[in-house]
C-alpha cells in the first residue's frame, strides 16, 4: 500500500471531545492522480470524504474536515486514500489515530 502517496489525519482534542479532524493526502509520485481522502470511523463507517480530484505531483488533496467541537465514539479513526480506476475506486493507502478517553 502507499502507492506514491502520504496520508495524514490530526485530531485535535482531549478525551472523546474533539475540536476538529481533518485529513488529507500529498502526491508523491511523478503522476498525476485522480484521488479523495475520506475519514473512516470504528468499525469502517464513514465520517466525510473529499470529492475525487486530480492532484499534481508534489501537490494536496482538500482537507476532509470532520463536523468539530462534538464527543465522538472512542476507537480508531483512519483516513483514507482512494484512488480513481477505469473499473471504480481502489485504497492505496491508510493512516489510523486513536480517540480514548
Amino acid at each position: 500500500m502507499g502507492a506514491g502517496v502520504g496520508t495524514c489525519i490530526e485530531i485535535n482534542g482531549s478525551g472523546f471531545h474533539v475540536n476538529w479532524m481533518r485529513a488529507s493526502t500529498d502526491n508523491k509520485s511523478s503522476n498525476v492522480l485522480d484521488l479523495q481522502t475520506c475519514i473512516h470511523g470504528p468499525n469502517g463507517k464513514t465520517v466525510v470524504c473529499t470529492a475525487f480530484a486530480n492532484i499534481e505531483p508534489g501537490r494536496s488533496t482538500a482537507f476532509a474536515n470532520a463536523p468539530g467541537n462534538r464527543n465522538y465514539p472512542g476507537g480508531s479513526y483512519c483516513a483514507r486514500t482512494w484512488l480513481a480506476t477505469s473499473s471504480g475506486h481502489q485504497l492505496i493507502n491508510e493512516h489510523c489515530e486513536t480517540i480514548h478517553g
